[in-house]
């Protein structure tokens, strides 16, 4: 029921988000010509040859159609990710989780190219824990001719032939490291902002500097890391639950170079997604009721005020403030 009123909520939008004009305008830019411009010279953005595709493919039924499309590949992808992995008594957890953490669910709605690679990401995971390389690499091919970035999870299948849960040493190693990237991340800035001007040009826009908040927000995703960490070392965290684990650990390795480059960010939506199985994993290992209340509140408290920042930062405020569908002026 939930994913039926979130399918209507994507399906119907109208103007909503950042990059819908822009991907409003380039529908009919791509589809100015009989045969599509796979190398996209012609368009007034520059986007992978598969969105120029997918583009085309929807010109007989339109751009709302498109939409609705996707909105029901990015329902399927997060559906199939809760019903497989999160604990049947934390679906609640994970669904709420979802809305209200702005990097899934209103960020990739207007990031749309990125939405369809993170989609094709997480139908991957079941062949990653499965260690079935074709299928997982023709997902992540396809995600790649969508969004570039997702090139970052080629190397990830590597993790697959280390499904054991992970040693205390390993875990007590990661959590000084994590704190000491904010405070060694200022040294990398300058290789990484030439890394991405080479080889990510078309993404120079996203260089603006990421920011994790305050303090507390180091605080908060430290204890979230340690818990996870928590879960990875446990003897029963094995097979597709560590997989998960470890996917969700390297989301918290790219926190800290979220804060210099915002491609980073963008690299991190992929493996963030995992976050939503991993925490309620980790508060169902919790045996006392009273810390499993307190970090269940924590969690909804942290992305509740995610969520309302969003609507009243500049970058955001004039496309998400108001919410419309395609039927609102009837």
């Amino acid at each position: 029921m939930s994913f039926i009123l979130i399918f209507l909520f994507l399906a119907t939008r109208y103007n909503f988000g950042n990059d819908y004009e822009n991907y409003h305008r380039l529908f009919f830019e791509i589809n100015r010509s009989a045969s599509p411009d796979l190398s996209g010279q012609s368009l007034s953005l520059s986007v992978e040859p598969a969105w120029i595709l997918l583009n085309w493919i929807f010109k007989p039924f339109g751009f709302y159609a498109m939409v609705a499309a996707l909105a029901l590949f990015h329902c399927y992808a997060y559906f199939q990710l809760m019903t497989r992995y999160v604990p049947r008594d934390y679906y609640w957890l994970a669904i709420l989780l979802y809305v209200l953490n702005p990097l899934f669910l209103l960020i990739q709605l207007s990031a749309m190219r990125q939405g369809v690679a993170i989609c094709f990401f997480l139908v991957s995971l079941k062949y990653l824990s499965k260690r079935d390389a074709l299928r997982y690499y023709l997902c992540i091919g396809a995600a790649t001719l969508f969004h570039t970035s997702a090139i970052v999870l080629v190397p990830v299948f590597m993790i697959s032939f280390y499904d054991g849960r992970i040693s205390r040493t390993v875990a007590f190693v990661i959590v000084p490291l994590f704190i000491t990237g904010f405070l060694c991340c200022e040294l990398l800035s300058s290789p990484l902002q030439d890394f991405v001007a080479g080889y990510f040009g078309r993404y120079a826009s996203y260089r603006d500097p990421g920011e994790i908040g305050s303090g507390i927000g180091l605080c908060y995703q430290t204890v979230m890391l340690i818990g996870i960490l928590y879960l990875a070392t446990t003897e029963s965290t094995t097979g597709e639950s560590s997989i998960m684990c470890k996917v969700a650990i390297l989301n918290y390795i790219l926190i800290p170079f979220s804060m210099i480059i915002q491609i980073v960010d963008r690299m991190e939506m992929y493996f963030q997604a995992a976050t939503l199985a991993v925490f309620p994993m980790f508060l169902c290992k919790i045996k006392r009721i009273e810390p499993r209340i307190m970090l269940t509140v924590l969690m909804i408290a942290y992305v509740g005020v995610a969520y309302y920042k969003l609507f009243y930062t500049d970058l955001w405020h004039d496309s998400y403030i108001s919410y419309k569908t395609l039927f609102s002026d009837f």
